[in-house]
Formats: C-alpha cells, structure tokens, sequence
C-alpha cells in the first residue's frame, strides 16, 4: 500500500549522567575523609581517601561513559590503599588517580576491571551502524542498549563487500541509506533484525530479508507534519519566485514587475500523486490557500478522499487538471519512473511540480526536458533521482527550479522523536521481543523466524499467538 501506519506510541527517553567537579589538589598531597566536609561519599565531588594526584589541577568523578565509551554495568575500581609517592615520580607517570594507580594495589584492581569489562563486552550482542563512524544523526541511547545486552558497533563502510563483512557477527543493524540485500542476510547468520532510520524501506530487500527469517522494522509515522510544511513552502518558494526576487534585490533591482508572470494560489487545482498520512496533512494546509484538491492513490478509495474533501481521479485526469502537481508516492517497483515523458507531455502546461517524496519516482531527465521546453513553469524539489546531484545537472542552473538537500523531515521535534523509536525496537530486539513497527509481519509466522531462537524468542512466541 501506499499509505497507512500503525497508532503512534508514547516516546521515551534516554537518562543521562554526569559527573561533578572535584576539589584542587596539590602534587604528593595525601587527602584524607573530611578534609572536605561538605563533600560526603556519593557527591559528584567527593575524593576517595589516601588517593595521590600527580600534578596541580582540578579533578572530577569519571562518569563510567567517559572512562569506556560505553554504560556497562560492573563493580567500580577498588580503591587503592594509601600510599606516599613523589611528586617527581607522580610527574613521570602523567596519569590521574582516577584512570588506576601506576603501582600496587591501584594497577591490579584497574586490570581486574578491565578484563571484567571486557568480557562483558565480548558476550554482548552487537548492535552494527556501517554508515560512517559517528552514527545516525541522533543519538542512541548506549545506556538503554547496554541494559539490554547490546553493545553499539560504529563503522564506515565504503562498499557492499564490506558491509556484508562488518555485519558479519551482527545481531541488529541499523539503517539509513545502505542497500541491503539478501547476500547480506545470507552473510550475517546471526542477524536477528533492522531498523530503517525512517519511512521508507526501498533500500531494503524485504522478500529476502523475510525467506532468511530477519526482522525488518521502521518509523512510518515519522515527520508528516514536517515533509507536509515542506511542500507547501517549496509551492510557495517556487510560485511566488522567491530566490529569484531575492538574489534581484541582492543585485541591487527593485523592480517587483521583474517578477511577472506569477498567478494567485486561491482557485488553482492541486492534484497529489499518492494519499497517505503525508498528502492528507498537505491537503489540509492546502485548503488554507483555497485550492481545489484532486489525488491518484489507487489503494484509498473515493469515499476516504471525499471525506477529507478531496475528488479521486486517475493519473492521466489528474495532471490534466492539476495547475500543480505534488508527489507522495513511496518509491517501489510499481512508481520507480511513474512521472516520465508520456506524463510530461500530458501534464497541464504551465503547471508546478513539487517533489518531496523519493527522487526516483520522477524520471529526472523527462523533468528536466519539461522545464526547458517550458512545459512545465517550475518545480520544487526535496528529492533528486541521485542525491546529492553532480556538479553538471542542468537543475542547478535553472532559475524556476528551487531545490533543498532532502531536509523536509529534518526538525528538533522529528529527530528525537526518530530517535526514540528506532532505540525502542533496537533494544525489543535485544530482549527478543517483535519491534513495534514491523514490516515485513509474515516472519512472525515462520518457524525460521530468527528473533525466536534468542533468549527472549518464548517472549516473542507468547506475545505473537497472544
């Protein structure tokens, strides 16, 4: 379908620690309990009896994050037993107490630590982000996943060959942008599950992901009211010729007849090509302008359009009515191309594209051919059938097109609400429970389905035939 979501579900959120500052130390100083009094065991400033510093500075707690990189749950350091070393010798070290004395008693308990620590690490499940070393472009909760069993893998792959080695010994992935087929499935035995970082899933092999028994999740409720306020600036960008009149006034014109032609949006017909969650948010902003509203969606049927005061139409109707044209179809099999040159030379002439949906789903260079022609008056584009666009595409040369890099779902609001989501289902994953926003629901009635071979697999069981 082209539309449809599941209800939305509350949002969590990930809790945070910090440490406090520490008291100033003097080198070779031995500090003893109650030298600062107000500063009791457990506050973030409290300094450990008999503990040596190693030069002048202010010190704090190290909160467990900033010591590993990661939340793993272990007993803290045993405290080393006081001790008196030389400043001079402090000052070779150039360690902090903090990071495990040099000698003795502090140095076997900071190993002892160490080896704790990895070995929970080594037993941890791997959670796998190949796209680039500094993960999605939300955080996720490294506490939540941690709790959970996870342990979060942050790689830059440069090619499918190596995704498909990285996600190896993987047992839930993160997705964005990555194409992933089903060598990757076949390569990573014990993946368990995905979660596309969005709506889409034309990245991802869903057939295939389903035949090897893997999860594919994602956030299909996310942003309608962003990529809705998009396309209705991108109308007005583009109707109301506002980067042009902008860079006129910077070149020092002021002559708003410049400008001309431009037409009034009230009483012009606005046909949408797809009638999901995003084309209805868009309908309603539309009717503040006073357009007349037509849509194509062959999977919503004419009462559910009407009842939103919306006339179903077939495509062919649509673009020769629309004065503008605006796409909200996801991208599969079925709209790859859906705009081409036939539809191109069919569209009213005159007319506006505005494009927030997959660039794919306009044949980009019939597009183009209509804007040179003059077919077409302009058009507003989020998306581009390639992102970001070569240096030579003729797009970025026309002064009608106006183009933005693929933000419209890109808020404060849409990224922590993203956020949640997705360390929502990573972390159901981890205790063997089916994510919240399942795509691909036929897995969950095969046998081979491999979240019901982990641990937490009778849970997944329980809740499916519940």
């Amino acid at each position: 379908m082209w539309g449809g979501a599941p209800p939305r579900i509350p949002d969590s959120t990930s809790a945070w620690r910090s440490g406090g500052p520490g008291p100033p130390v003097q080198a070779g100083q031995a500090l003893a309990l109650g030298t600062f009094p107000q500063r009791m065991p457990g506050h973030p400033g409290w300094w450990p009896p008999g503990r040596v510093h190693c030069r002048p500075r202010t010190l704090r707690r190290r909160d467990p994050v900033e010591a590993t990189g990661s939340r793993v749950a272990g007993p803290p350091p045993a405290a080393a037993a006081p001790a008196e070393v030389s400043p001079k010798k402090a000052d070779r070290s150039g360690e902090c107490p903090l990071r495990g004395l040099q000698t003795g008693e502090g140095q076997t308990a900071s190993r002892g630590w160490n080896k704790g620590k990895e070995a929970m690490m080594k037993s941890a499940r791997v959670v796998m982000w190949t796209e680039g070393e500094t993960g999605p472009r939300f955080p996720l909760d490294e506490q939540g996943i941690s709790q959970a069993g996870g342990v979060i893998r942050r790689v830059a792959c440069r090619n499918v060959a190596e995704r498909i080695a990285a996600a190896g010994n993987a047992y839930a992935l993160i997705v964005a942008h990555a194409q992933i087929t089903e060598a990757l499935f076949a390569g990573a035995p014990g993946l368990v599950g995905l979660v596309r970082t969005g709506i889409g899933l034309d990245g991802v092999d869903l057939p295939a992901a389903t035949r090897h028994g893997v999860c594919v999740a994602h956030v299909p409720d996310f942003c309608y009211d962003e990529v809705a306020d998009t396309t209705m600036t991108l109308l007005l960008a583009v109707a109301r010729k506002v980067l042009l009149a902008d860079r006129h006034v910077r070149g020092g014109s002021w002559t708003p007849s410049a400008m001309l032609p431009m037409h009034r949006l009230r009483g012009q017909t606005m046909g949408l090509v797809g009638f999901g969650h995003i084309a209805r948010a868009v309908a309603e902003r539309a009717r503040g302008f006073g357009l007349r509203l037509i849509a194509f969606d062959p999977y919503v049927d004419a009462p559910t359009m009407e009842g939103r005061g919306v006339e179903k139409v077939d495509l062919n109707t649509l673009l020769a009515r629309a004065d503008i044209v605006s796409c909200h179809a996801p991208l599969t099999q079925e709209t790859r191309g859906l705009l081409g040159p036939k539809e191109f030379s069919a569209i009213k002439p005159g007319a506006i594209l505005i494009n927030t949906s997959r660039g794919k789903v306009v044949n980009e260079d019939a597009l183009i051919a209509a804007l040179q022609s003059g077919r077409l008056a302009g058009a507003g584009l989020d998306v581009l059938w390639t992102e970001p666009p070569a240096g030579d595409n003729p797009l970025l040369r026309m002064d009608q097109v106006v183009l933005t890099p693929h933000f419209a779902s890109t808020t404060v609001e849409a990224l922590a609400d993203l956020a949640a989501k997705v360390n929502r289902q990573i972390i159901q994953y981890l205790r063997g429970e089916w994510p919240t926003y399942l795509a691909n629901r036929a897995v969950r009635d095969q046998p081979s389905a491999r979240l019901l071979g982990v641990g937490g697999g009778a849970r997944a069981a329980e809740r499916s035939s519940s």
